[in-house]
């Protein structure tokens, strides 16, 4: 984490016996290899077998290939796009010595057949679904307005409900759209305007985050991020509607601390909760322990140098700052904080 910073997903791990063993468990890594195993021995007299027949060199090089991709696959990873090259190859060193047997189609094999066939026809025109919901799910992870991401969401989760991560795009789509409305409720005071129709639409966006997270939440429960996004959502609501939402942003990210305890994320959110309601030794134990997982964490410094900063350690703060800029350089907002700090430094008694 301290090398890559704790946003990294470590999603594959360029070893694919091993990632194979994890996904599918050992036996089934050990059933896949064993076809591979014998392909190589059930082919290997027919490719190095003596013989002046020309089809042996043009054999010999699909199963050098295929043995090469098989090497390869130790190092990296299974990719869709060339994987498919590896069972060619391994059918090609196979067909040389297939046997062929000459079988009298039973009398009821044409009604099955058809049947089969409508089945197989139905599979797929039931896995259409899955492309759509997985565009739709694209279309909502676009920078577009909310008025066609969260229609998209909403039809991802509608078309492939047992996906976990469709629905929770549907909360973040509704906490883009709350910011959004939050925006222009501002934007409207400033000018002088009524704010408080864009605030009743950002309550309602609100709402309806919390009811999509809680249920990714419940469909989920061991998916840490979605504690992450809930607890920054009720941060939100206690900033703009209500106090008594902090509460709930302390609850939802203590859940996830207990989930998780390596969750930098997490204990930022919980920190912004504590510091809302004033326990602000609680929140810079929990900044610092971030820190200390993922030391480029820029935000996490951001939140600890103003809690800092509030209790007087100004000394401290900019040491968290020049840290981060060091470890993550070119960052503008921990620059304008250092130097804002550096100011407030030098006036000082």
């Amino acid at each position: 984490m301290q090398g890559v910073g704790y946003n990294a997903v470590a999603d594959n791990v360029h070893n694919y016996p091993l990632q194979l063993a994890v996904g599918v468990g050992i036996v089934g890594a050990l059933l896949l290899y064993g076809v591979f195993v014998w392909t190589a021995a059930r082919s290997a007299r027919t490719v190095f077998g003596r013989g002046s027949e020309p089809k042996g060199v043009l054999l010999g090089a699909f199963w050098a290939a295929a043995a090469s991709y098989l090497v390869y696959l130790v190092f990296g990873l299974s990719v869709v796009g060339s994987s498919f090259l590896l069972w060619i190859a391994m059918a090609v060193v196979l067909a040389s010595d297939a046997a062929v047997f000459e079988v009298r189609p039973p009398r009821w094999g044409r009604a099955l057949a058809a049947c089969v066939a409508v089945l197989v026809i139905a599979g797929v025109a039931f896995q259409a679904a899955a492309p759509l919901a997985d565009h739709a799910y694209l279309v909502a992870n676009e920078p577009l307005p909310a008025s066609e991401t969260v229609p998209a969401a909403l039809s991802a989760v509608r078309l492939a409900p047992y996906s976990y991560v469709y629905r929770t795009q549907v909360g973040l789509v509704y906490t883009d759209e709350l910011l959004a409305n939050i925006g222009l409720a501002e934007q409207a005071r400033q000018q002088g305007g009524d704010p408080a129709p864009y605030l009743e639409a950002a309550k309602a966006s609100f709402d309806n985050g919390v009811s999509a997270l809680r249920d990714a939440v419940a469909f989920t429960p061991a998916d840490f991020d979605n504690y992450v996004h809930l607890a920054n959502l009720y941060n939100i609501g206690g900033q703009v509607f209500d106090a008594s939402y902090y509460s709930e942003a302390i609850e939802t990210a203590n859940q996830g601390i207990a989930l998780s305890r390596n969750g930098p994320a997490v204990r930022l959110q919980l920190a912004r909760a504590l510091l809302a309601t004033g326990r602000v030794d609680e929140a810079i134990e929990q900044l610092e322990s971030a820190l200390d997982m993922d030391s480029g964490y820029a935000e996490a410094a951001l939140w600890l140098s103003d809690a800092y900063a509030s209790q007087g350690r100004v000394a401290d703060a900019l040491t968290v700052l020049r840290r981060i800029d060091v470890a993550n350089p070119g960052q503008p907002d921990v620059a304008e904080k250092i130097k804002s700090l550096e100011a407030s430094d030098t006036s000082g008694p």
